[in-house]
């Protein structure tokens, strides 16, 4: 979660090993470098983030990226069905 961009958080504490959850946003993309999505953290050295994003040709996709102990990883970016660009629904 470290950026020279403008961030902005909402937070909910969860305290169940097990959690459903369910978000709903309004966000147009437009660049590789917006992202807006969830991230699960459970300490300052790891985390989970899921974001809706643009590729390199500006088309929306999904990305996956997470932090083990410190160490950055990614986990792989998905296009979106063309179906599902302007309300994405992943099952659960």
């Amino acid at each position: 979660m470290c950026s020279h961009y403008r961030q902005h958080l909402l937070a909910h504490a969860v305290s169940s090993l097990k959690c459903e959850c369910e978000m709903h946003m309004k966000f147009r993309e437009e660049i590789p470098y917006q992202m807006a999505g969830l991230v699960f953290i459970y300490n300052c050295d790891n985390r989970y983030y899921l974001c809706k994003t643009a590729d390199e040709d500006g088309q929306p996709v999904l990305a996956i990226f997470s932090c083990d102990n410190g160490a950055a990883h990614g986990h792989g970016v998905y296009p979106l069905p063309t179906g599902c660009r302007k309300s994405t629904c992943l099952p659960g």
